[in-house]
């Protein structure tokens, strides 16, 4: 289930240390996200309105493992400039790709939000990634 990947990856580019889901529907997934799994404090519980066909694509999903595995955010602002991570992201892809291009594959995971739940209803607050 892509949905289910990509949540994943985008909340742990976020620092989310787990992902539980709990709910998963065909127009969203529910969840829990622990950031420190010894502080009950730090869970928060999302819910992402999304079908399978809106999951933006793969190049999407790759740049937010780089994100998460090379420690680009600091909590949900990029830490190097566009123009790095275009260039980090050519090296760990093999591939060179386009400004355009590379603009379109960030731009798409900017666009993500994921809102946070409080008692089981969204409050405005969300996840979300931007420079």
């Amino acid at each position: 289930m892509r949905r289910v990947s990509f949540a994943r990856a985008f909340l742990e580019a976020l620092g989310a240390t787990e992902v539980r889901f709990g709910n998963i529907a065909d127009d969203f997934v529910q969840g829990e996200v622990l950031f420190d799994p010894s502080d009950p404090k730090e869970r928060q519980e999302f819910r992402w309105r999304i079908t399978e066909e809106e999951v933006p694509g793969e190049d999407a999903l790759q740049l937010l493992r780089l994100l998460r595995d090379e420690k680009l955010l600091s909590i949900d602002k990029l830490r190097v400039s566009r123009d790095e991570l275009r260039e980090r992201f050519q090296r760990a892809s093999g591939r060179k790709i386009s400004d355009s291009g590379f603009s379109n594959i960030v731009e798409s995971v900017e666009r993500i939000e994921i809102p946070m739940l409080d008692d089981g209803q969204e409050r405005g607050d969300s996840f979300f990634i931007h420079e």
